[in-house]
């Protein structure tokens, strides 16, 4: 991505569960480098992941603390596209939620780690939606704004 000005970006589960990288993404969000979104799914799917692999974790606490400051912080991330969206995608079907959350939000951008899933001829390899990985996002965010 080489215009980051209006940039919105669907952030996927596997960049919000690693406390550290969704510290970072999140900050360069409320620095205004982009505008974030995602939707309950692909919450739900973090909160899962986080809850299961880490059972010290109050779910209770993690809700009223982690996901109430997901709420707070960027009210107008929260994008739930609409079943009928989400059954048109022609992705990897465990992550046809995501690429309908980028459709349904008009971001020109997904952020994941599973890069290989997202070959989309519809919207992908048409170049509509752009997939990267965490690390090739953060490199263009940071070297727009040194």
């Amino acid at each position: 991505m080489s215009h980051l000005e209006d940039l919105i970006a669907v952030l996927d589960a596997n960049v919000l569960y690693p406390q550290w990288l969704r510290d970072v993404m999140l900050t360069l969000a409320a620095l205004g480098y982009y505008e974030p979104r995602w939707s309950r799914q692909i919450i739900d799917e973090m909160r899962r992941n986080v809850l299961a692999n880490h059972p010290a974790i109050d779910p209770r606490r993690f809700e009223d603390v982690t996901i109430a400051a997901l709420h707070s912080a960027f009210p107008e991330a929260w994008i739930d596209p609409p079943d009928e969206l989400i059954t048109t995608m022609d992705n990897a079907p465990g992550d046809h939620h995501v690429l309908a959350t980028a459709v349904a939000s008009n971001a020109r951008l997904v952020v994941t780690a599973n890069v290989t899933d997202f070959q989309s001829p519809r919207f992908v390899e048409s170049g509509r939606i752009a997939v990267e990985s965490p690390t090739d996002f953060l490199i263009t965010v940071l070297n727009a704004h040194p």
